[in-house]
């Protein structure tokens, strides 16, 4: 069964920062907007993983797709999936679950394989079609149509409850914003909830990629 989140206002906030890693979704826009050689964000990682949804496969080992329940997101026209591991979180150093046995290091934290007991210690970690793992450090990356002046974008930003305290720029990006939420979930709820609004172009989670090949 597929979920795709659509409803909820994340409390906190997650710094956004050179440590950053952000979805290819992300880097393709940034590709659109701005000019060769500019940096739309202070660190990005190139994935190699286009993040459509499977097609039907069998076989088991790395040819087999991704198990786990799927959540969803908007790229654009696009439905993307990512799928939940229910024997992984993603925990920061010295927490309780930081004591399972760590599968990857990430730009803020560590992959661990836990019990389904220590689940509620940690960050959801998720796989993409590929196989790559992929966490939500927080944060949510926003392009508006590139007419909209600040008036527009000050309304959007009040009838959403979006404060001017959660806001930087997108690297170069014009009309690009990042908006701070807590890490996990509430990342992708926002992102959901602001995908199809009118004047957005993008509104993706800021996800961590585990960096792939082919």
């Amino acid at each position: 069964m597929e979920r795709a989140l659509h409803s909820v206002t994340p409390d906190g906030r997650a710094p956004v920062g050179a440590s950053v890693l952000l979805t290819a979704a992300v880097i393709l826009v940034a590709g659109l907007l701005v000019q060769p050689g500019s940096v739309a964000v202070a660190q990005a990682v190139e994935v190699k993983d286009p993040e459509e949804a499977p097609k039907k496969k069998t076989g088991t080992g790395r040819n087999a797709p991704p198990k786990g329940e799927v959540y969803t997101w908007r790229d654009g026209d696009r439905s993307l999936r990512a799928y939940l591991q229910a024997d992984l979180v993603v925990t920061r150093e010295g927490t309780v679950a930081s004591k399972g046995t760590e599968v990857r290091r990430t730009g803020s934290g560590r992959i661990v394989r836990v019990a389904a007991a220590s689940r509620s210690e940690g960050g959801p970690v998720f796989r993409s079609p590929s196989g790559a793992l992929m966490t939500l450090p927080g944060g949510v990356l926003l392009v508006f149509d590139p007419g909209w002046d600040e008036a527009r974008k000050d309304a959007f930003f009040a009838a959403n409850d979006i404060a001017g305290d959660r806001l930087s720029p997108l690297g170069a990006i014009p009309n690009g914003y990042v908006v701070a939420t807590a890490p996990g979930f509430p990342s992708l709820e926002l992102a959901n909830a602001l995908a199809n609004l009118d004047g957005v172009r993008l509104a993706s989670p800021n996800w961590w990629t585990e960096r792939t090949t082919r």
